[in-house]
């Protein structure tokens, strides 16, 4: 039976696959930030790859998984795969520079093939590199680690993974930086111009500063995701007995990189407005219970309608709006003894009218005075006659 490290390893890799799973069909569905949908999908391949050995060697990883071919290719792709996430992050970090700051006229979409072809190339490269080295050494220099397989830290591991995902990351991370400065130097400049007072006008220009948290947090997830993937690898290097030590706290925090990544990636992208409306459609389940519309996503005509829904006026408010003011008119009160079948049909049953048994028939007050019109006594003394 599976042990309680291992199933809490397990849930939080496939917890990561479903976070990026929603990511991607977001960015599909709402045609966005292609960069981040090759991410979520590397993102998937290397939590499978992670987790795969584990489902089939159960607790037995680091006894029976060496030197299967199970584990030589769970160390390859554990060579390609992250190596090739910290390169897409990084035109990720160069793209929102590019795109912001230099205010480039390219759609990302246009400028999507680069990126693939710098990341996966770069690191196909430096995997062939690192099993051309290693191909004298047994089945390519692989051990087990806790949970899956990877490549034996020397060297030759240190030179084709830690130091391009090194270089790889200082430029996604001064991209992120340059970018940050950048929207806080605009903000600051615009409160600067709207808080004169020759200015009257507003600016099309708007800042969020959740996009600089973002940032920030883009900075310091991906520099402390490199760090300790490069660190360890340094460590071990440097180490006369090179291998995975599961009671270091660096090993440990290594081997859950894959579920760490796909939170820090969902907390950055996966918290934005047009985020929450998806999972709103998705909540509601699209047709069946649609999610109600705030007054800014309605257009004039349907919000107008929106509030005749909610505040249904009544009648005379109706006929108001329609015709203007009304004369008030006074409505007889008769005492008690009197016969009803002695009062002319248009004067029976006060009650019966919308507004209840009332003396006067008033506006309501958004409308109309509460101020009673005098009553013309002409009025009065013709009804009288007729009730005569």
């Amino acid at each position: 039976m599976m042990a309680a490290d291992e199933l809490t390893f397990l849930i939080l890799e496939y917890v990561g696959i479903v976070l990026y799973l929603y990511l991607f069909g977001h960015c599909v569905y709402r045609s966005i930030n292609y960069t981040l949908q090759v991410i979520c999908v590397v993102g998937i391949l290397n939590n499978i790859n992670e987790t795969f050995i584990l489902l089939i060697f159960d607790d037995r990883v680091m006894t029976h998984a060496h030197g299967t071919n199970a584990c030589i290719t769970s160390a390859v792709f554990e060579q390609f795969l992250p190596l090739s996430i910290a390169l897409l992050t990084t035109c990720m970090g160069f793209n929102i520079w590019f795109l912001i700051v230099r205010k480039s006229r390219k759609k990302e979409r246009q400028i999507l093939k680069w990126y693939c072809l710098i990341s996966f190339g770069v690191s196909a490269l430096a995997t062939a590199i690192a099993i051309i080295l290693l191909r004298d050494q047994p089945y390519f220099a692989t051990y087990t680690r806790k949970y899956y397989c990877d490549l034996e830290e020397n060297y030759i591991t240190l030179g084709t993974f830690a130091v391009p995902m090194l270089l790889a990351a200082m430029p996604g991370i001064f991209f992120a930086g340059r970018t940050i400065i950048y929207l806080v130097t605009q903000y600051y400049r615009l409160r600067r111009t709207l808080n004169r007072p020759t200015v009257t006008g507003g600016s099309n220009m708007t800042l969020e500063l959740s996009h600089c948290v973002r940032l920030l947090v883009y900075c310091f997830g991906f520099s402390s995701v490199v760090l300790l993937a490069v660190l360890e690898r340094i460590i071990e290097t440097g180490d006369q007995k090179p291998g995975y030590n599961k009671k270091a706290r660096l090993a440990v925090l290594s081997d859950f990189s894959g579920s760490l990544i796909a939170f820090a990636v969902f907390f950055i992208f996966g918290t934005t407005r047009e985020s929450f409306r998806t999972m709103s459609k998705i909540v509601c389940l699209y047709r069946r219970c649609k999610p109600r519309q705030r007054s800014r996503d309605l257009s004039p005509e349907d919000e107008v309608m929106s509030m005749n829904d909610v505040f249904q006026p009544l009648p005379i408010a109706r006929q108001s709006i329609v015709q203007g003011p009304q004369p008030i008119t006074p409505t007889i009160e008769y005492p008690a003894a009197a016969a009803s079948e002695a009062q002319p049909a248009s004067l029976q049953s006060p009650s019966s009218t919308p507004l209840g048994p009332l003396t006067y028939t008033r506006l309501p007050s958004d409308f109309a005075s509460n101020t009673a019109m005098p009553v013309d006594d002409s009025q009065v003394t013709q009804g009288r006659n007729m009730h005569s």
